[in-house]
């Protein structure tokens, strides 16, 4: 895992500027790998925290104490999820692969490079939903990509207005820019393929 605290990080003689901190990431040889911010798992880990209090304190009725380790248990589990899983946004042959994983639930997203003309991001940090990060299709359609940079996002009651959670627009704005990047060089190791008269290409996604 890279310092985000440091302004610059040298990546195979590459220097590339980090981005604000809290951005959990590694450079991939072939895309970029991200993980949930540390506070997701701390605002989960005090509700499973919150919900064994309640039982310790709170021993009847027994009804309420099974929903309370029920809860505790839950919420435990999403918090061992959000520090342990990982996203995975790599160009693999022909396709870009978009997966999280490996503790369920999982998702995994394909869409074949040829047909990707970049990546832009859209949002505010007053949405619940904050800054997403889209693929732009050949034909200007703009896909989101299951890439999720929050933290457990709160917002005002009847409203979409968050109040907390929300990453840093610098987040997905180096995001897109490190997709960018390795979008042309997937592009030019393609083509270089080619000229020399390469078959098709196979690459080995790690899926955990």
């Amino acid at each position: 895992m890279l310092d985000t605290d440091a302004q610059q990080s040298h990546v195979d003689g590459v220097t590339i500027s980090n981005p604000a901190s809290g951005l959990r990431w590694e450079p991939l040889p072939n895309g970029i790998l991200l993980r949930a911010p540390l506070r997701k798992a701390v605002v989960i880990a005090l509700a499973a925290a919150w919900n064994l209090g309640c039982v310790i304190v709170f021993r009847k009725p027994e009804s309420l104490v099974v929903v309370g380790l029920l809860a505790a248990l839950a919420f435990s589990y999403f918090a061992i999820r959000a520090l342990r899983n990982e996203t995975r946004v790599v160009f693999a042959g022909d396709k870009l692969v978009v997966y999280t994983g490996p503790l369920p639930p999982r998702s995994r997203f394909e869409h074949l490079v040829i047909d990707i003309e970049g990546f832009t991001m859209s949002g505010a940090k007053d949405h619940e939903d904050g800054f997403t990060i889209h693929l732009l299709t050949r034909g200007g359609v703009p896909l989101k990509l299951p890439i999720d940079l929050n933290a457990i996002v709160l917002t005002m009651r009847g409203s979409a207005r968050a109040i907390y959670g929300i990453s840093p627009a610098e987040h997905a704005r180096f995001v897109v820019e490190r997709l960018g990047e390795a979008l042309e060089e997937a592009r030019h190791a393609a083509s270089d393929y080619r000229a020399v008269g390469g078959g098709p290409r196979v690459d080995v996604v790690g899926t955990g």
